[in-house]
């Protein structure tokens, strides 16, 4: 019996895969609650249209969402490299999502219109 089935390594791996997914639903469930809206109602919050609110061009958005997605899946490799790699990358991607979170809830969002 192995009482640690999972070592640093994969939990960070499974984490960062799934975390473009977690971020979304954070950013978005912080800003509707923040300002009273429902949860389950659809706005103009999600983190791409805010990306398009300020400025930038679908294809943007759609080759940086791309470009995020394949580091994050690349993390696998991860799991032949030693314990620390993956601590450090766990660290560099909380950080990322720190500042995309700050950044992205300076971009004002219309309220919602029934």
């Amino acid at each position: 019996f192995d009482a640690h089935p999972w070592d640093a390594r994969e939990i960070v791996v499974a984490a960062s895969v799934a975390s473009p997914v977690v971020f979304e639903v954070l950013l978005v469930s912080y800003h509707r609650i923040k300002r009273g809206w429902s949860v389950f109602q659809g706005s103009p919050d999600h983190f791409a249209l805010r990306l398009v609110r300020a400025g930038w061009s679908v294809p943007r958005v759609l080759l940086t969402a791309l470009g995020v997605c394949a580091v994050l899946a690349a993390s696998v490799g991860l799991l032949w490299l030693p314990e620390l790699y993956s601590w450090v990358f766990a660290g560099v991607l909380v950080v990322f999502y720190a500042v995309a979170f700050w950044r992205l809830s300076k971009i004002k969002v219309p309220a919602i219109t029934k």
